[in-house]
């Protein structure tokens, strides 16, 4: 009797009253002291009561390990020498073993080292935000144990969190992404690897130099008119544009003078290109009662006499103006063409002009002919003599009324 005949037959006899007939008048008996599992494989004939004669005749049975696949065949020469589980027990079939185990997301193979097959999940194979569980396939939460190395395999950049087993639904679990935050607003904060190791890099604005965040995030460098705002070692500053002056000191209305207009000398003293003076010094010879006519009528070396001083300004190219310091000039002074003479500075006081004390000559000036003096103009110059006419109820001469006397070309041509 084959060994298949016995398993149809035992499930019956066992229904029938725990025994059961082989057809030849055998009577199949368990024994007392064990009870069959009929979801396990037989082991040997020796269990239902089969004499050795009658294993032999069951051909079909294989002499291997038991198996309920074909993962649990294994031996050191399986990757060459194949082996499947067939009818419970493995079975030798030699060549490359088949170690496909039918699920999508697994990346099967033989292990030599081991000699076994092995199906290692890949979670690449799965749509995403799923993972692969093995046997299971392709689920949404993976399933853990307390400290096994299923969660593991899940970490790679770390940036992003890491993942861990939770112990209360055994599932593995991310932890949030690692923070890099730093509460500036002005910087993009991002998470980058050292080695493996997570490092923190906030990309923003240079605070050293940059003018919309000069020293801070939001800080910005303004500048006032005429001006150039810059961020110099995170401090904010401003400079003046070429060719203007900020002559007041004061930031708020920026850099007001122009270095470049002009600045002919007029009676409300103003420094039209902020040098210093009213008036262009490199436009000018320069005279004072305490100069000398050897020198050369700079600002630092003037000139003694106005007659001195109107002879250098004609000689010039082009022709200069007179620049008198306060004083008294003992000298009759003859205009010349173009010359123009201008009162009211103060020598000591770096050529600051003002008209309280003008100068005065010993007597009015003369023009040699009166068709060119048209081009002569005298400003804060005193005349005693005429002061004196005045006094007396005599006409005045060009340059002589008071507070403070002025020649322009119309009174002159008078």
């Amino acid at each position: 009797m084959r060994l298949r005949d016995v398993r149809w037959l035992l499930p019956l006899g066992l229904l029938l009253g725990g025994c059961a007939s082989s057809g030849d008048g055998t009577v199949i008996t368990p024994k007392d002291d064990a009870s069959v599992d009929l979801g396990k494989p037989l082991d040997t004939g020796e269990d239902v009561g089969l004499d050795a004669s009658d294993a032999a005749d069951a051909p079909d049975v294989p002499a291997g390990r038991v198996c309920r696949t074909n993962d649990d065949c294994t031996a050191p020469d399986l990757c060459s020498n194949g082996q499947v589980c067939r009818f419970n027990r493995c079975v030798v079939v030699g060549g490359t073993p088949s170690c496909d185990d039918s699920v999508a997301c697994t990346d099967d193979s033989c292990d030599a080292t081991a000699g076994r097959c092995v199906h290692a999940p890949n979670d690449m194979r799965c749509p995403s935000d799923t993972f692969c569980a093995g046997e299971t396939g392709c689920v949404r939460e993976l399933p853990c144990e307390i400290g096994d190395a299923t969660c593991a395999r899940l970490n790679g950049d770390p940036c992003t969190g890491t993942w861990s087993c939770d112990p209360a639904r055994l599932r593995c679990v991310r932890s949030a992404p690692y923070n890099c935050a730093d509460m500036d607003t002005c910087t993009m904060d991002l998470c980058m690897l050292s080695g493996t190791a997570p490092m923190c890099v906030h990309n923003g604005p240079n605070y050293m130099t940059d003018l919309a965040n000069c020293g801070m995030c939001g800080r910005a460098c303004t500048a006032g008119a005429n001006q150039t705002a810059a961020c110099t070692a995170g401090a904010c500053t401003a400079s003046c544009n070429p060719g203007f002056v900020d002559a007041d000191r004061m930031a708020a209305n920026g850099c007001e003078c122009n270095s470049s207009a002009a600045d002919d000398p007029d009676v409300m003293f103003r420094d039209a290109n902020c040098d210093g003076i009213d008036g262009d010094p490199a436009r000018a010879i320069f005279v004072s009662p305490r100069g000398n006519d050897s020198n050369d009528g700079s600002m630092m070396m003037p000139k003694r006499t106005l007659g001195a001083g109107i002879a250098a300004a004609r000689m010039a190219t082009p022709v200069r103006s007179v620049y008198a310091a306060l004083g008294t000039y003992g000298e009759s002074v003859t205009l010349a063409p173009g010359v123009n003479l201008y009162g009211g500075y103060d020598d000591a006081d770096g050529w600051a002009r003002a008209g309280e004390h003008p100068p005065r000559s010993a007597s009015p000036a003369r023009a040699p002919r009166r068709d060119v003096l048209v081009a002569t103009e005298l400003q804060l110059f005193t005349d005693p003599l005429a002061e004196a006419a005045t006094a007396r109820g005599a006409p005045t001469e060009c340059g002589s009324s008071a507070a403070p006397a002025r020649c322009s070309s119309a009174a002159a041509d008078r």
